[in-house]
């Protein structure tokens, strides 16, 4: 009985230890060959990323028009902002119970404060206040160029 116990326990130690050993499949000369063009695509890629990347962290500043429970008169306010002022863009939300109404795209608090004027010719009640945000950022005319570019390619 000893002798099938140690010859079962050498063979079971014999495998482990046979397992454990590695083997180096790339030593065995595994070629891969891929097109060069694929690393010039990760790269546009990469710019075209960090370029997204960059639009999404922008700080700045919008006007908050409207906060209020009433749907309607937040869209009539809203559809007030898209007629006067195609240029900018208004940002409704609904955090409830409220409808928030958020208008443009500043960089600088003076742009808001240029709009805010300009806004209280609609709005005369008030409550047209600056608040920071962020914000969406429209590419200049060389960054579109650029990004027409890389997609042309």
């Amino acid at each position: 009985m000893k002798q099938i116990i140690l010859s079962v326990a050498a063979l079971f130690t014999v495998t482990f230890v046979w397992s454990q050993m590695s083997t180096d499949t790339l030593a065995n000369g595994i070629k891969v060959t891929k097109d060069a063009r694929l690393d010039l695509l990760v790269t546009k890629q990469f710019e075209i990323n960090e370029r997204a990347n960059k639009l999404k962290d922008n700080k700045g500043f919008r006007i908050m028009v409207l906060n209020t429970s009433n749907r309607d008169e937040a869209l009539k306010a809203k559809s007030i902002l898209l007629k006067n002022f195609p240029e900018q863009k208004p940002y409704l939300a609904y955090q409830p119970p409220y409808f928030k109404l958020k208008f443009g795209d500043f960089k600088t608090r003076e742009d808001a404060a240029d709009y805010q004027k300009k806004l209280k010719v609609y709005f005369p009640t008030g409550g047209l206040f600056i608040i920071p945000d962020k914000i969406e950022v429209k590419l200049d005319k060389d960054d579109k160029a650029k990004q027409t570019d890389n997609v042309q390619e």
